[in-house]
């Protein structure tokens, strides 16, 4: 499998046979003393696959700028008139915070009370919105041009890793996970302390990933090597607030967080199938306060606890399991690695279903003052599932924000699909990492 050291499209999730070896669950758990995920194998018990460590860290970076400075100082007045804007957002991304945290204290989000809360923060949803839109017209197209690079290399210790699971284990054979289909996404270096947070401006065009440019990276399966080169097609805008941050009366530095989200190949031991429907999900994921990706190491839990209803997820246990071979508690466990997996990719099914084409920038652009990447280290406590999840929803609400979906994308949504595997049949099952920016 090639490895560009990084990236790929998303491919659809889709069942597949299992002709080779194939990760599933261990039991028991093998030791581990790293942050990877280990898993065993369908043919070889003896056999260890390991996951990518769930974060990373961003080396130094090197900014090339290719704006005059002549041109640089032409617009900081864009920037100054930013701010005011930029002061709205966070205070009004401050006030959703604080509905959406009552929000998540309610057990049943079906009262009046929750119906309020919920009402609250869809007003909120459409003033931010309406303060970004503002914000970003009175940025000029030729602020919006190429303005120059800014090259980055990120790195997880997925080869530190591997050496100390074979210390641990040292009978066993111990092999990375392949990854596929893999997007990046970048979170803005904040300045808000400056009075402006620059991740609300178009500072980044594209990318590309050893010299292979984002388009082309969805042609292309590749895996997420140790070491991933990323090259940043800034704006002029961005650029020069990079290069100049005096001028801008901004303290903003060329680091960038990155979160990089992939698939890989599992197979339950247990027969698993279940029905789902996206439109309820997503409907469901917008009535308990989360279909915005703003989860707490709680929120996130209590998500994959929560009963979605039949009409959103049903598991069909009678089908699979008739004699109750499965325990209770394995169940569960299972089921909450479904839901898990579904919410992380559930941007890719929505979107292939309703036949909507996300950006191909490297941000797909914030809804309110939401920051690709900011912070799931911490937010998700080290979940690779989380960082996903977050990730995925994010980029829908960037897409849907606080307009309802057309009745037409409804439709297209409201259809029953099958989650299905077992040990002869694997799927792809998607994770994130989190790279820290370099301080």
């Amino acid at each position: 499998m090639k490895q560009l050291g990084s990236i790929a499209a998303a491919a659809a999730v889709a069942a597949m046979p299992c002709a080779y070896s194939t990760p599933t669950a261990k039991v028991p758990a093998p030791p581990n003393p790293t942050t990877s995920q280990v898993l065993g194998d369908t043919k070889d018990a003896s056999l260890l696959w390991v996951l990518p460590p769930v974060s990373g860290r961003a080396g130094g970076a090197k900014l090339s700028i290719e704006t005059p400075e002549a041109t640089c100082d032409s617009m900081t007045n864009i920037v100054e008139s930013a701010r005011s804007y930029s002061h709205q957002i966070r205070i009004l991304a401050a006030q959703r915070e604080k509905v959406l945290a009552r929000l998540d204290e309610m057990s049943d989000k079906t009262t009046a009370d929750a119906l309020n809360l919920f009402t609250q923060t869809e007003k909120i949803n459409a003033a931010i919105l309406a303060a970004y839109s503002t914000m970003n017209a009175l940025i000029s197209s030729d602020a919006r041009n190429h303005g120059g690079t800014l090259l980055i290399s990120y790195v997880h210790e997925i080869d530190r890793n591997l050496a100390r699971i074979k210390e641990a284990n040292p009978d066993s054979s111990v092999l990375p996970v392949q990854t596929f289909n893999s997007r990046l996404f970048f979170s803005a270096p904040g300045s808000v302390q400056d009075g402006v947070d620059i991740s609300l401006l178009p500072i980044i065009n594209s990318y590309s990933v050893a010299g292979v440019r984002a388009a082309d990276l969805a042609k292309t399966q590749v895996q997420i090597a140790p070491r991933i080169d990323v090259t940043l097609s800034l704006t002029r805008i961005g650029a020069c607030m990079m290069a100049y941050p005096a001028k801008f009366s901004t303290r903003t530095v060329p680091r960038f967080g990155m979160t990089a989200i992939y698939e890989y190949p599992y197979a339950f031991k247990t027969s698993v199938r279940a029905s789902y429907n996206l439109k309820n999900i997503y409907n469901f994921l917008k009535s308990s306060g989360t279909s915005g990706g703003l989860f707490t190491s709680s929120s996130w839990s209590k998500t994959l606890e929560s009963n979605w209803g039949e009409s959103a997820l049903k598991f069909n246990w009678e089908q699979e399991d008739p004699e109750s071979k499965v325990s209770p508690a394995d169940r569960l466990e299972i089921q909450r690695m479904v839901k898990a997996d579904l919410l992380a990719s559930i941007d890719k099914l929505l979107l292939a279903k309703a036949d909507i084409k996300p950006a191909d920038a490297a941000n797909p652009g914030p809804h309110g003052a939401t920051v690709l990447a900011s912070g799931l280290d911490k937010t998700c406590a080290a979940n690779g599932y989380c960082a996903a999840a977050s990730i995925a929803l994010k980029t829908l609400d960037a897409i849907f924000g606080s307009s309802s979906m057309s009745t037409e994308v409804q439709k297209r949504l409201d259809v029953t699909a099958t989650y299905s595997s077992n040990e002869t049949t694997a799927r792809y099952v998607t994770q994130g990492i989190s790279y820290a920016a370099s301080e």
